[in-house]
């Protein structure tokens, strides 16, 4: 029986291997593949190794599930496997990796936001003031004070991202409906599934990969696709909910606030990228921020159902 605080190590390594998948879709980018490639690929690859994980502890996971909640999978699927990281290895190509992970990390406002509209929450005054604090942290993040502003292309990629931290949210809100009656993996699999298949469709019409051996995708862009799949998804996925069983969701909740922090180190010392004090500064006010918006909330709240059960899928 693992101790709380080796639990606790685990669920901090499985934080920093989920957002390191940036770092290599980074790598992959600048090795000249493009966002529907890397996502294709992915996808292919991890899709069989979940399939058999699946069929493994199936007879573990069993529950019964109706046509709602297979509908509400295909949901999670299309919005958290599919749109949401489409639109983010998309806008990664042209901001640096740790902007990018604050962007992302900024899912909980969108949560927020959507929660309010459908009435599942009620704003308190210190949730604006967390939400203004947001903003501000989102605007110098992404070099808004600066004598080198952002260029145009940087602005798209900021929209990107933000378009997919928004379909990240709506995956979790949706999924946070369904998966206490079908269960964590079951969810995660079959959603993971029904993203595949609405991907090789997707893929298909539009011809932009096919036939694979035409793309010229070297030896080296194979090997760090397996390795995001396996280090960056599979494994983590693995120890995130083995971590949720021993110490609970919102804990694990709190200790995902590393992941950005995590990666801002890896960008600037494997990528080189150079922050300015601004940047640092509004990436420190967006994580202070979120984790009092969303995070603190769910710690006083003690809910028994947490999106962040569904967090690995980053």
């Amino acid at each position: 029986m693992l101790s709380e605080k080796k639990v606790t190590l685990l669920a901090v390594l499985s934080t920093i291997l989920i957002s390191s998948k940036v770092i290599v879709v980074k790598q992959l980018l600048n090795q000249g593949m493009s966002a529907d490639q890397i996502l294709f690929l992915r996808m292919l690859m991890a899709t069989p190794i979940f399939l058999l994980i699946y069929i493994f502890y199936k007879k573990k996971s069993s529950k019964k599930m109706s046509s709602t909640d297979l509908v509400l999978i295909s949901i999670v699927g299309i919005f958290g496997f599919f749109l949401s990281p489409l639109f983010d290895f998309k806008g990664t190509n042209y901001i640096p990796a740790t902007i990018e992970r604050v962007l992302i990390f900024s899912y909980p406002l969108f949560i927020f936001i959507f929660s309010i509209f459908i009435g599942s929450r009620k704003p308190k005054i210190t949730h604006f003031i967390m939400l203004l604090f947001i903003f501000i942290g989102l605007y110098l993040s992404v070099n808004g004070i600066s004598s080198h502003p952002l260029t145009h292309i940087g602005i798209k990629g900021v929209i990107l991202v933000l378009i997919a931290a928004g379909f990240y949210a709506i995956s979790l809100i949706v999924s946070q409906r369904v998966v206490h009656r079908v269960g964590s993996l079951n969810l995660t699999v079959l959603s993971e599934i029904a993203a595949f298949l609405i991907i090789t469709i997707y893929f298909g019409i539009n011809k932009w990969i096919y036939p694979i051996e035409d793309t010229h995708i070297r030896s080296s862009s194979y090997i760090l696709l397996f390795i995001m799949v396996i280090f960056c998804t599979v494994i983590p996925f693995f120890l995130l909910n083995e971590c949720i069983k021993h110490i609970g969701a919102t804990k694990v909740s709190l200790l995902s606030i590393i992941g950005p922090i995590s990666t801002t180190f890896l960008d600037v010392i494997l990528l080189k990228e150079i922050l300015s004090i601004y940047q640092i500064t509004g990436i420190i006010l967006v994580l202070l921020s979120v984790y009092f918006l969303d995070f603190h909330d769910k710690k006083a709240e003690k809910t028994k159902v947490n999106p962040s059960e569904n967090h690995s899928r980053y």
